[in-house]
């Protein structure tokens, strides 16, 4: 007659269960539809290798409540490897190949990890890591490597796996363990649980304008925003190309050749594939959907990305503790010109306020705290109670960045509160003068910071990285900023660079950009 009751209505809200299900769900049909010269799976083919990644991984000891890292470049077996045990009952977590060493290890030791995957192609880190990380227990890679257990060829000689999770699973089990960019010192450790993930599944689909069934391009790294977007192509049937690392052009051609219609990209992705866009006349009026997230997005180059794709443009806004549950500005709400620096609305299910530092709500039109609240926000720091305690005062999640709403419910992000300068008594927020700087059409991108200044504390100094060939005139850039920002808000510094720094995320890194101005002074950078 099936299984008893209990168990079946647990079944409807776990992830894992779901997961399974759908995995097994479509058959033949393809799921990583890879590039030519790339292996592609079929979903019966991805449900098979997982199972069997999990009898390798079990048989090594990896059981309920054990943790697996994995370092590896974009590859569709990498996500593999990821969703294996949270399936078995354990947890995930990435180690971004784009972190330190230092950073790589802490996560690692933080997150408790029993055993890591590594991609031979990162075999010098990964040998890096086994060595300072006495505490591992197993060591596998994604191919031959001299440095630990094939996985894959494991796989292979175990034979064929029926996928299953374990029956008993809750939801509040944790099986993944996100760690944050760490743009404001150590990466910390989110804990998801299976809720929190099929809460983020449902939430997404309902949310974020998805077409159907999704036809998915992994633009960024899969340790980071681009792994979750391969779900809803899970759940609706769909497919996934994972490309190995971020080309523009290679993107182009791969839409028009798998009628991708849907991805998701950082700003600092957009403005280069803008870039080749433009002169190019590849065809991608496949593509309904490019969601983009992560770090703000200056007006002039979206509108320059709309003219040349079209109104399929979705914002949204959010954090590793939410998943990237926050707010959502439409891809029709990008039309109003009043809008498009706005982050958008609560999403579906997700309570937003902005709190000032007494935990009260701020009047409307006044800077606060953007707080959220939903079932995707994570559970806890992992095993760091007073950092969770802080991070979750009075029931909302405290995102430590800034922002205002208008009578509609529109939310416009003014800036971190790390990155707010304070200069001469007044608070400037570097995003509203980095907009004003990435509408100069020969400006590729801008970083401002704050620098210490012996008589106002701090000043405005300005990074930019010029499109190619392109010149500027930085005394009609710095009036053009005072018109619009005022005195206050003019840097008072400007330096030209051939590269900004970025954080594994995709955004610019500010920490790095402060750290050769503030070394041995008292700044929090």
């Amino acid at each position: 007659m099936g299984m008893n009751t209990a168990v079946s209505a647990q079944r409807g809200g776990v992830f894992a269960h779901v997961l399974v299900d759908s995995l097994l769900r479509w058959g033949d049909r393809p799921l990583f539809d890879q590039p030519a010269g790339e292996q592609s799976f079929s979903y019966r083919q991805t449900a098979d290798l997982i199972a069997r990644f999990i009898a390798v991984l079990e048989r090594d000891g990896l059981g309920r409540g054990a943790g697996l890292g994995v370092l590896s470049n974009n590859r569709a077996d990498s996500w593999m490897a990821a969703v294996a045990p949270q399936i078995a009952g354990g947890y995930y977590s990435a180690l971004p190949p784009r972190s330190s060493v230092n950073d790589l290890v802490y996560m690692i030791e933080k997150g408790e990890l029993q055993s890591i995957v590594i991609d031979p192609a990162l075999e010098d880190v990964g040998a890096e890591l086994v060595a300072r990380c006495g505490s591992l227990r197993g060591v596998f890679t994604l191919g031959p490597s001299d440095l630990g257990r094939d996985l894959l060829a494991e796989a292979e000689a175990i034979g064929p796996q029926r996928l299953e999770a374990p029956q008993d699973l809750d939801h509040g089990d944790m099986c993944h363990l996100w760690f944050s960019g760490g743009t404001t010192g150590r990466p910390k450790a989110a804990v998801h649980t299976h809720r929190t993930l099929i809460e983020t599944c449902y939430r997404n689909l309902i949310a974020y304008e998805y077409p159907f069934p999704v036809r998915y391009a992994a633009l960024g790294p899969l340790s980071h925003s681009a792994y979750p977007q391969i779900f809803p192509a899970i759940l609706t049937g769909g497919s996934a190309t994972v490309l190995r690392a971020f080309d523009p052009e290679q993107f182009l051609r791969v839409t028009a050749e798998k009628q991708i219609n849907f991805t998701f990209a950082v700003p600092t992705m957009l403005y280069a594939l803008l870039e080749v866009a433009e002169r190019t006349k590849i065809d991608v009026s496949s593509l309904q959907r490019v969601m983009y997230g992560a770090a703000p997005m200056a007006s002039d180059p979206l509108g320059r990305l709309i003219d040349r794709f079209g109104s399929i443009f979705t914002q949204v806004y959010g954090a590793s503790e939410t998943i990237g549950a926050g707010t959502v500005l439409l891809a029709s709400e990008h039309d109003r010109p009043d809008l498009i620096t706005s982050c958008g609305r609560a999403a579906p299910g997700v309570d937003v306020i902005l709190l000032d530092d007494e935990q009260n709500p701020v009047p409307l039109g006044s800077i606060g705290e953007v707080c959220i609240r939903s079932l995707s926000v994570m559970t806890e720091y992992f095993k760091e109670p007073e950092l969770t305690a802080a991070a979750l005062a009075g029931g909302w999640f405290h995102t430590g960045d800034l922002g205002r709403v208008n009578d509609e419910g529109y939310y416009t992000l003014v800036d971190r509160k790390k990155d707010m300068i304070i200069s001469g008594g007044f608070n400037i927020y570097p995003v509203e003068i980095e907009n004003v700087l990435m509408d100069e059409p020969s400006i590729h991108m801008a970083a401002v910071i704050g620098v210490p200044d012996p008589k106002w504390g701090e000043s405005v100094h300005a990074a930019i990285m010029l499109r190619p060939g392109a010149k500027i005139d930085l005394d009609e850039l710095l009036q053009t900023v005072r018109a619009q920002k005022g005195a206050v808000y003019t840097p008072k510094s400007v330096e030209i660079v051939d590269v900004l720094p970025l954080t594994p995320a995709g955004k610019v890194d500010k920490k790095v950009l402060r750290s050769r101005f503030w070394e041995g002074r008292e700044r929090q950078i």
